[in-house]
């Protein structure tokens, strides 16, 4: 379930903001953990759950953007 919405979510940010960059994979990753919790914990349960795993993105795509930058 996880990887099915990131990758739809990430792919349709890519689409729609018609760029590739960190912040694509960063606001797909948040907005599948809303996805995934507003169902089982309701709206604002999801939302923080969904800023929770944007900020956990953010830092890994910085980390990684990074390293492909200087390769």
């Amino acid at each position: 379930m996880w990887s099915g919405s990131f990758a739809a979510t990430s792919g349709y940010l890519k689409y729609y903001r018609q760029t590739e960059d960190e912040w694509n994979d960063t606001l797909g990753g948040g907005l599948t953990a809303f996805l995934i919790h507003l169902r089982s914990g309701g709206f604002y349960f999801a939302a923080n759950q969904g800023i929770q795993m944007a900020v956990i993105f953010y830092f890994i795509e910085k980390a990684f953007h990074n390293k492909k930058r200087d390769a």
